[in-house]
């Protein structure tokens, strides 16, 4: 596998999800905004980001703050007509995804995000 940095670049510029079999650990912790539950796993990880790949538009990383094992992603995207703005915060051991979360703003896009996420992720189940 290349180094996961350069891995997460190409799975968001090719949208190919066949990159995060290898870069994301097995028991990865995912927090995504539009859940209060933290969802365990690559197969559920692997699902929520594939889907949210279909529902932004224009999406593109901004800034990024690499320390080490730990990356702070800066991002912007739209959803129909609203834009918004995230952070990708993502811990790295053994050259594996253990730890991503995400954050977004404004709740006028969090919103739509999760109405979005809900008609495709209804069989996930406690929301």
């Amino acid at each position: 596998m290349s180094d996961p940095l350069t891995a997460w670049h190409r799975f968001v510029a090719e949208r190919d999800i066949a990159y995060l079999d290898d870069l994301l650990d097995d028991n990865v912790s995912f927090r995504p905004p539009t859940y209060w539950k933290t969802r365990i796993g690559k197969p559920v990880t692997m699902l929520i980001l594939s889907s949210v790949m279909e529902i932004f538009e224009d999406f593109e990383y901004r800034r990024q703050w690499i320390d080490g094992e730990n990356w702070a992603l800066e991002f912007s995207a739209r959803i129909g007509d609203l834009t918004l703005k995230g952070v990708d915060l993502i811990r790295i051991e053994n050259n594996k995804i253990v730890d991503l979360e995400v954050l977004i703003r404004p709740p006028n896009a969090i919103n739509a995000l999760r109405h979005e996420m809900i008609t495709r992720l209804a069989a996930l189940g406690d929301e």
